[in-house]
């Protein structure tokens, strides 16, 4: 668990597994995959945002991925719940632009072999990396939808309404194509090497939360 100086009592709860190791690092999504990266030791690197469920089935499907040599990077098929039927439109049409336009979310737990990750200097750490990421991805390999279906928070839809969410979400996309086709601001690589002082096989993942000791029954 990479924690961006929560206030809610992340770090603690995530302390209380023994099998959990919480790091403390800057605020912002792309700096906190890159450390919780850097810090890990696995063949593929699983980045789940908090509103994205995982369960066993999912571990699964990872454990044959990782034992397939030709597998490079991908993502989960998408759902929302509570299971709602707008929901189960919506996912239809975030599972469409995956398959057709290989363009998966962050919020599909994306899954990239480790040696892919560190070659491509990991996340880029302003907004959207995710997007920035699979774009930089698909020109190394085809990301490969899988199941089962992860499911993921509909809290902002519901909060900002079905359709303007959806529309916001597209024109998210449009307006980030059209800035990389026209502007240099997006480099080849991410910024990996902020985090880990120098970045590669040899960088160093930053230093993790003192683990408080667990509670007593």
């Amino acid at each position: 668990v990479a924690d961006g100086g929560s206030t809610d009592g992340t770090p603690e709860v995530a302390a209380r597994f023994p099998r959990v190791q919480v790091l403390s690092c800057a605020r912002g999504r792309g700096r906190q995959m890159n450390a919780g990266a850097l810090a890990s030791r696995g063949e593929l690197l699983v980045f789940l945002h908090a509103d994205t469920r995982l369960g066993s089935d999912h571990l699964d499907t990872l454990r044959r991925l990782v034992r397939e040599p030709q597998f490079a990077a991908g993502a989960f098929v998408f759902s929302l719940y509570p299971e709602l039927p707008v929901f189960r439109v919506i996912a239809w049409g975030v599972n469409l632009r995956g398959r057709l336009l290989g363009l998966p979310y962050g919020d599909q737990a994306l899954t990239v072999r480790r040696s892919l990750f560190l070659e491509l200097g990991g996340y880029a750490h302003r907004r959207p990396e995710d997007l920035d990421l699979v774009l930089r991805l698909r020109r190394h390999t085809r990301l490969r939808l899988v199941k089962p279906p992860v499911a993921t928070s509909g809290r902002r839809w519901l909060a900002e309404g079905y359709v303007r969410t959806t529309l916001k979400n597209w024109l998210f996309l449009a307006c980030h194509l059209l800035e990389r086709t026209f502007t240099r601001r997006w480099p080849e690589r991410g910024e990996l090497e902020e985090v880990g002082g120098g970045g590669g096989q040899g960088a160093q993942p930053p230093a993790p939360s003192p683990t408080p000791p667990p509670p007593t029954p």
